[in-house]
């Protein structure tokens, strides 16, 4: 099928570029920073970072040839309608999100699961807010790749059902990398390496159960926002909601160790079980909402 013959190229073309590209990209701001110190808090990230933003900019480089290879001719066709009407749906999603969890950040530090590291006010609180804000907005890129693009033609391609689930798995995958440690020289092909070792997370058992599951069941949850919206506003409200609210939790909460962590996972969030408890509920809420709505053609 041309759908899946084009998503596949896509994908091999990001990974493998984006493995090939990040060490360019890492030695030309290793460069930049001796000539400008402002760019040196840049050129200290770990070479990880500049693997998966080397993902990212590789994602939505090729989106648009990749539409155009669908033949996809319009924004609407994934998503992009006009944003008056859709504005219910912007504000359930930043409700929602928001709501949930928040509810989990909340139940965490009053049971003792997670403690606070940050005052309730001050400036360092509201450099990491500043910090989550700019981080959701990653929700808009990932929604056009994930919903718009890569939902809609596999649910062209197979079926509604195995389009849902099939997107939702790889959604889940991408966003399920370990976070490994740097090589002590970035070779040409150190981008590979770090890629392997980011794949690592899924041999990790007690990330993958309940993590692998709550970010599958997000994916699905902003599948069916889309569906029944047909438009990518709600869905990018809600995706930022929650971004926002990881942010936040890795930032200002500790884990207090112990059964605590899996009720309440690490400083991730997503890999407590609570979490999962909330994405059920979070289901539940969108498939009723989305029930009073006339569905998506």
């Amino acid at each position: 099928m041309r759908e899946l013959r084009a998503l596949t190229i896509y994908f091999a073309v990001v990974f493998l570029g984006a493995a090939l590209l990040a060490p360019w990209i890492y030695h030309g701001f290793q460069a930049a920073a001796q000539a400008f110190p402002g760019l040196r808090g840049l050129a200290s990230q770990p070479f990880h970072r500049y693997v998966s933003r080397s993902l990212m900019l590789l994602a939505l480089l090729g989106l648009w040839p990749l539409l155009r290879s669908l033949g996809v001719r319009s924004w609407k066709g994934i998503g992009i309608t006009s944003l008056w009407p859709q504005l219910p749906a912007v504000f359930f999603g930043l409700g929602l999100g928001l709501a949930s969890l928040a509810t989990v950040a909340i139940l965490g530090v009053v049971t003792g699961g997670r403690t606070l590291t940050l005052g309730l006010f001050g400036m360092k609180l509201l450099h990491h807010l500043a910090a989550a804000a700019r981080s959701s907005l990653v929700a808009i890129p990932e929604e056009l790749l994930f919903r718009g693009v890569l939902y809609t033609r596999l649910r062209a391609a197979l079926g509604d059902g195995a389009g849902l689930c099939l997107s939702s798995l790889i959604y889940a995958i991408l966003h399920f990398f370990a976070r490994p440690e740097s090589p002590s020289h970035v070779e040409w092909d150190s981008g590979i390496e770090v890629l392997r070792q980011m794949s690592a997370g899924f041999l990790n058992g007690r990330a993958l159960v309940p993590g692998f599951l709550t970010l599958t069941l997000g994916g699905i949850i902003l599948s069916w926002l889309f569906r029944s919206t047909g438009s990518l506003y709600g869905p990018m409200a809600l995706h930022a909601a929650w971004i926002l609210w990881l942010k936040l939790y890795e930032a200002a909460t500790a884990g207090s160790g112990g059964q605590a962590t899996w009720v309440w996972g690490t400083s991730k969030l997503i890999d407590g079980w609570s979490a999962f408890v909330m994405m059920l509920c979070c289901a539940a809420i969108v498939r009723q909402w989305s029930s009073k709505r006339r569905p998506s053609p």
